[in-house]
């Protein structure tokens, strides 16, 4: 082993050029955001769209190559400092500092540390998380195949101690969520959840996901699985994944829990009865009289009248005979005489309120009501103070908003250009997405706001992208040069994802034009908005490439859920515009019995058809949606699994030398 050579090479990394520092100290500064530039529209707008300001703490001229390398992302590079040293040179360090990049999402940089490292200076267990790092980097660039080769490896030798089995399951899990195959997927999480069993926390974390691939596996794909497994365990799994997956079960709630009841029965020292216990199961009957306080005579009655229906339909599909009775109380239009609506249901019977529906009854009911039994409500409040037994559930844009912010963080982007429209819901949705994106430490560089009457949005589009400031460029160039060249115009390069804040019909006109302008290959995220809830091919061609987040119940094309929704809705004619609160209705009349269990339960999750849904520490209802992508006009759904992270996020092992940047030294 040559240290002068590896020396050296570490002192060039450390003389990076002052602008790829600069750039470095820009992205990864903790706690420095780029400020948002709003674009007003066209009309107002000046031709060619500023270039938002970057403040790094510095003015330019003070800037210096050792001031950038202290505080643009102290963690790593300190750790390469300390290898950098003949005199602390320990190759381990180097497999820190490389961990530490990919947790900084600079997996470039940890590529180019992982060469300088000698494998032989590694003890066998640093050697297993070198393997694992380098499979994770693999995934980082799609090579998922070798990724589960790799670390398949890894699993066989029997030489991993708890906590790298537990990374190898979660990556291989990742990896075959990637390529779409649910059925190694599941034998990885089943691997997984038994590894767990000391935390139990995250135990239910990876059951519940292990409950969400099974459930929407098929029934020929649950057999095959359960003939080809020979682990005793796994195989009760998909036992269990069977006898809760026939149509007739799914669709009525009583059998639902017979049949569960009857595989415990089976299987009483199964792992699995911790996942049952901790929502997956319906809790004992909580309510002999349920009532529903609906605004049916206001001029949102067709909406409400649909989230009546999914949740009358669920109820007559439920075969206990000791369902709750249902009293259906129409509040009118005016908020005011809600508190009378209310205890006129009390003194009648009722031992669950559900309702009422709608931000204004929400408000004044939580301001003048003492609430005396447990309540759904069907809309947020402010309103601080309330009793542990009410509730909050509500489709909210605010929801959908922070789960773009979730989504495109976990799929590794930084920087957001926001393309919005002015109407309400938008502006609800992306000032969600803003606290939420920065709080991650994501960075929004620009925000667009687009008018609604426009059928051409071509100009719009070249502002968005600055084309213009390209062309302007190349007119700068040409003067100079003082002739004709070859110009193809450039679009900004500084974003990394677009947030997509519009309609179908908006988004229909936008993303056409934004593909001609070279961003084809920009993701692009939206909220269900953009998605009318009906497949139409033709119609719905201009939105591919973009990623939504939606309801099972509307991108779930699964022979499953095609039954099941045929079961629930017949009889019945559910416009498209308003599916989305018929099934909310199906999810309320099943949360009630599970009401408790997710109250008392942090880590408890009831998986309904408008996703999987966890109360919050102030009894808000909280949706994880589903994600899919338009081809074709249609929309496929996407992995759901997050890319596992390598474990706690390294630090120098005690009694190691540690390093201090060179000015400091003594």
């Amino acid at each position: 082993m040559e240290f002068s050579r590896k020396g050296a090479h570490l002192k060039n990394i450390r003389h990076l050029s002052i602008v790829t520092l600069c750039l470095i100290l820009v992205s990864c500064t903790s706690g420095t955001s780029a400020p948002v530039t709003t674009v007003p529209p066209l009309e107002s707008a000046t031709q060619e769209a500023p270039e938002p300001e970057v403040q790094v703490g510095l003015p330019s001229s003070e800037i210096t190559e050792d001031i950038i390398i202290d505080e643009a992302k102290p963690n790593a590079w300190k750790n390469i400092e300390a290898a950098a040293d003949d005199t602390v040179y320990q190759h381990a360090q180097l497999l820190v500092a490389a961990e530490s990049l990919v947790y900084e999402r600079r997996n470039q940089e940890s590529q180019e540390i992982l060469g300088l490292i000698d494998v032989t200076q590694l003890s066998h267990s640093e050697r297993v998380n070198l393997d694992i790092l380098r499979a994770r980097l693999n995934q980082a660039e799609g090579e998922h195949r070798s990724a589960v080769r790799d670390l398949g490896r890894l699993q066989r030798s029997g030489l991993t101690n708890l906590d790298q089995s537990v990374r190898i399951a979660r990556l291989r899990a990742y990896s075959y969520s990637q390529l779409k195959e649910p059925v190694n997927m599941a034998s990885e999480l089943v691997q997984l959840y038994g590894l767990l069993s000391e935390d139990r926390t995250q135990q239910l974390e990876a059951g519940h996901l292990l409950w969400a691939v099974l459930s929407r596996m098929t029934l020929e794909e649950l057999r095959d699985a359960l003939q080809k497994t020979e682990d005793p365990i796994a195989r009760q799994w998909y036992v269990l994944a069977l006898a809760l997956g026939l149509n007739s079960v799914r669709s009525d709630p009583f059998e639902y829990e017979q049949a569960l009841n009857n595989w415990q029965q089976n299987n009483p020292e199964h792992p699995a009865n911790e996942l049952i216990g901790a929502g997956l199961a319906p809790g004992p009957v909580v309510s002999s009289r349920i009532a529903l306080l609906l605004p049916l005579s206001s001029v949102n009655r067709a909406f409400v009248q649909a989230m009546l229906d999914g949740f009358m339909a669920q109820h007559a599909a439920d075969t206990n005979p000791l369902k709750p009775q249902i009293d259906v109380i129409d509040i009118g239009d005016q908020p005011a005489n809600v508190t009378h609506f209310y205890y006129q249901a009390v003194d009648n019977g009722a031992d669950f309120v559900i309702g009422p529906l709608g931000v204004g009854f929400v408000n004044e009911i939580t301001q003048y009501v003492d609430f005396i039994v447990p309540t759904l409500l069907l809309g947020e409040t402010s309103t601080a103070g309330l009793p542990d037994y009410v509730y909050q559930f509500a489709l909210a844009p605010e929801h959908e908003g922070v789960g773009v912010a979730n989504r495109a963080w976990q799929d590794g982007h930084v920087t957001a250009l926001v393309i919005r429209s002015p109407q309400q819901w938008s502006e609800r949705a992306f000032s969600a997405f803003s606290d939420s994106w920065k709080k991650r430490g994501g960075h929004v560089i620009q925000v667009y706001d687009f008018e609604l009457n426009q059928s051409d949005y071509s100009e719009a589009a070249k502002q968005i992208l600055l084309i213009d400031a390209s062309a302007n460029r190349y007119q700068t160039i040409r003067a100079m040069m003082g002739e004709s060249m070859k110009f193809v115009p450039r679009r900004r390069q500084d974003a990394d994802f677009i947030y997509l804040s519009a309609d179908s019909e908006h988004g229909r006109l936008l993303k056409p034009y934004l593909d001609f302008l070279k961003a084809h290959d920009l993701p692009i995220y939206a909220t269900s908005h953009v998605y009318p809830g009906k497949i139409n091919k033709i119609r719905d061609q201009d939105l591919n490439g973009i990623r939504f987040a939606d309801m099972d119940w509307i991108i779930d094309k699964s022979e499953r859920m095609t039954e099941l929704k045929s079961t629930l809705e017949a009889g019945l004619s559910v416009d498209e515009r308003v599916n989305r609160l018929f099934a909310m209705g199906v999810d309320i009349y099943n949360l009630v019995s599970r009401i408790e269990v997710l109250s008392f339960d942090p880590a408890a999750r009831f998986h309904g058809v408008t996703s999987i849904i966890h109360l919050a520490e102030n009894g808000r209802v909280l949706r994880q949606p589903r994600w899919a992508v338009f081809e074709n006009g249609t929309p496929e759904l996407i992995p759901d699994m997050a890319p596992p992270e390598l474990g706690p996020i390294p630090k120098l092992k005690a009694g190691v030398v540690q390093a201090t940047i060179r000015e400091g030294r003594e």
